[in-house]
């Protein structure tokens, strides 16, 4: 059975994204972060292309340009035309209209996250054709911005198309030394050219326009941090999860376990509506959920005020759970 065109446009959006990790992994490459931000662009116009697609039952006309033709009078036709380039093809809507587009659908809207990421990446991309990125701090940017878009890339291309990211290594990789204290003195003293800086000034200011929580599925940017610590050290105390009182204790703040638990119930039954055909929040539904409440993995039992330890108390689910209901519910077709 032959691919239908929204799927054959996602495999090759994920083609190109897979080429711009490689480039941009590779262990020295002088344009590595134009290059990676060129073809990550493009994986982007694909993916949205072909989800605009799958979302009018593949019909190509979907995608096309179209504007009107003028009259021999001079006056434009009332009826728009699909606009050719200049080897006679039909031309099709680029990034921008794309993502603005599925940013309106109304039941399936790009969250502005992912939108915002876009555009800090395009006009990466935009400087480093017409002019150049050569800077640190554009560099240390860019690692923050790739990274937050290769995170929205995989949960959408996963989500949209079922894409199985397993055999692939989605993740960029080069480390420096050079820790963003330098990078940002270094930004502050050393001259540089205005380009750059009217560049790093838009990064900064749409990150701060677009900040959001932590724990949200799409992010705009996301902070890298390198720690070293010994790994594998005959001196090193090793450590088990107990119940036993006696144990020592080692505390974690709320703060870090409910990274791992950012769904609270009523996100999860709103998802589980958009993503099964056969989901219903009944009885047994809510037997699952108690069986799963049980289990660490899945659940975290927190109170609404810490101050108060007789109050009241709400359950967060891990993003590891909606795995669990897949195996029980059944997917929606795309």
């Amino acid at each position: 059975m032959s691919k239908k065109r929204c799927h054959i446009l996602a495999d090759k959006s994920v083609a190109a994204a897979i080429a711009a990790i490689e480039v941009y992994n590779k262990p020295s490459s002088p344009y590595r972060e134009e290059d990676f931000a060129i073809l990550m662009i493009n994986a982007w116009e694909l993916l949205l292309k072909a989800r605009w697609l799958q979302l009018n039952g593949n019909q190509l006309k979907s995608l096309h340009v179209l504007e009107p033709k003028l009259k021999a009078n001079g006056q434009k036709t009332k009826r728009k035309y699909p606009k050719t380039n200049r080897s006679g093809n039909k031309m099709t809507i680029g990034l921008n209209r794309a993502a603005d587009l599925l940013r309106q659908h109304a039941t399936a809207p790009l969250p502005p996250e992912v939108v915002a990421n876009i555009v800090l990446l395009e006009e990466i991309r935009d400087n480093a054709i017409h002019f150049h990125n050569h800077h640190m701090g554009v560099s240390a940017r860019l690692q923050e911005i790739g990274t937050a878009s290769l995170k929205n890339y995989v949960y959408l291309a996963n989500e949209w198309f079922d894409v199985d990211f397993s055999e692939h290594n989605f993740f960029l990789m080069p480390l420096s030394f050079q820790h963003e204290a330098d990078i940002v003195q270094s930004f502050s003293i050393l001259p540089v050219r205005q380009q750059i800086a009217n560049l790093m000034a838009f990064l900064a200011a749409t990150q701060k326009e677009h900040a959001v929580a932590e724990e949200g599925e799409y992010s705009v940017a996301l902070r890298m941090e390198t720690r070293f610590v010994k790994a594998a050290s005959p001196d090193a105390i090793k450590v088990q999860v107990t119940k036993d009182v006696g144990a020592t204790k080692i505390l974690i703040s709320e703060e870090d376990a409910l990274k791992k638990f950012p769904l609270t119930y009523d996100v999860l039954v709103n998802r589980f509506k958009t993503r099964y055909s056969d989901f219903k929040a009944n009885g047994k539904f809510h037997d699952w959920m108690r069986q799963f409440k049980k289990q660490a993995t899945f659940c975290r039992i927190r109170l609404l005020d810490p101050t108060k330890p007789d109050g009241a108390r709400k359950a967060f689910f891990s993003d590891a759970l909606i795995a669990e209901f897949d195996k029980i519910y059944t997917r929606k077709a795309e």
